[in-house]
């Protein structure tokens, strides 16, 4: 069990990455694909290189099997960032829309662009 003064040093701890990611974002760096992609293929790494920390870890706080923990958790964590990494590029992609009588001179689409900063645990 944490005591206050390591909970005090986590909770400061983790409001100066929340800091420094904001401060990322917000100067624009996160809007480029291939800084995403760099970051997703980045993240990719650590799961395969850390798969025994991870397991350890989730043994040790959730009591959780090797075998479940790599099916369930593990695995799924990978998976996941494989998917966003095959379709990042689609997912940024804009979509344009239909055109009306009312509006045949102008151009209307949805673009989606990073909204804020995520911390993973």
């Amino acid at each position: 069990m944490l005591n206050i003064l390591n909970s005090n040093f986590y909770f400061h701890f983790i409001l100066q990455k929340v800091s420094h990611l904001s401060s990322s974002f917000l100067s624009g760096k996160t809007l480029d694909l291939n800084f995403r992609l760099k970051q997703l293929k980045a993240l990719l790494r650590l799961y395969e290189e850390n798969n025994g920390k991870i397991l350890e870890a989730l043994h040790k706080d959730m009591r959780k099997s090797e075998l479940e923990a790599y099916l369930y958790e593990v695995t799924l964590m990978k998976n996941d960032c494989r998917d966003a990494i095959q379709l990042l590029k689609s997912w940024a992609k804009p979509k344009f829309l239909k055109r009306n009588w009312l509006v045949l001179a102008d151009e209307a689409w949805i673009e989606k662009v990073p909204f804020g900063v995520v911390i993973s645990k």
